[in-house]
């Protein structure tokens, strides 16, 4: 029956037939009813806005309200469910998520700076961190291990010193280097190595290996001793 403020009411359920739709605005914009040709249900919005849902707190649940699918709170989360166990959240920092982050694709990449400065990606053989603007530093805290400069040297540090850095010309080293007992230092082309260093057992060994002169020289073109 109809009411004296033209608003229909009933005490009763009200049963559409399949594909016979509630209908909502003057031009039908909001439609709800069921297609058992796809077996599916449909809210379907076609007017010029969009559908909006206002809620303090609003879940989707599986058909039999046993699991949870989405959750969202005003001032507060919103969560993603698979097979009811939360995997993604929202929270005031920014998202967390539960289990594994996969860029399924090959060369789908994981970016990061307001300019995508930082790219972490998989190109389908190699695994790639790719830093496009500035220096890439690793740090464990306030501590810094390693540095890649662009354009310059990767220095590798120990206790926040740096230990060894590459250079136009080879590398630096600040402090010692340390080889293991018959560890050899090689020097020359050779596969062996023309001119070898290294300590073994209970002796120190300079061998000279490519059948040269052997000059030990104090200053260049001084103080020579040939061999």
């Amino acid at each position: 029956w109809v009411d004296s403020t033209d608003a229909w009411t009933s005490s009763e359920h009200i049963h559409l037939g399949d594909n016979k739709k509630l209908l909502l605005g003057a031009s039908s914009d909001l439609q709800i009813y069921h297609d058992p040709q796809y077996s599916h249900s449909f809210i379907k919005e076609s007017g010029g806005g969009g559908l909006i849902l206002g809620a303090s707190v609003f879940e989707v649940y599986n058909a039999a309200i046993s699991e949870k699918m989405i959750a969202a709170t005003a001032d507060g989360a919103v969560e993603l469910y698979h097979n009811n166990s939360k995997k993604l959240e929202t929270y005031v920092a920014g998202s967390k998520v539960t289990g594994n982050l996969w860029c399924v694709d090959d060369n789908g990449k994981a970016l990061f700076g307001a300019n995508t400065d930082l790219q972490i990606s998989h190109d389908g053989t190699n695994n790639l961190i790719n830093n496009h603007s500035a220096d890439l530093h690793i740090k464990s805290s306030s501590d810094v291990q390693a540095k890649f400069i662009r354009d310059g040297a990767v220095e590798l540090y120990y206790d926040n010193t740096v230990r060894l850095a590459t250079n136009s010309n080879g590398i630096e080293v600040n402090g010692h280097v340390w080889l293991g007992d018959g560890e050899h230092v090689k020097f020359g082309s050779s596969t062996n190595g023309d001119l070898q260093i290294y300590h073994s057992g209970d002796w120190n060994y300079i061998k000279n290996l490519n059948n040269k002169n052997f000059v030990i020289q104090v200053k260049d073109n001084e103080n020579a001793i040939v061999a």
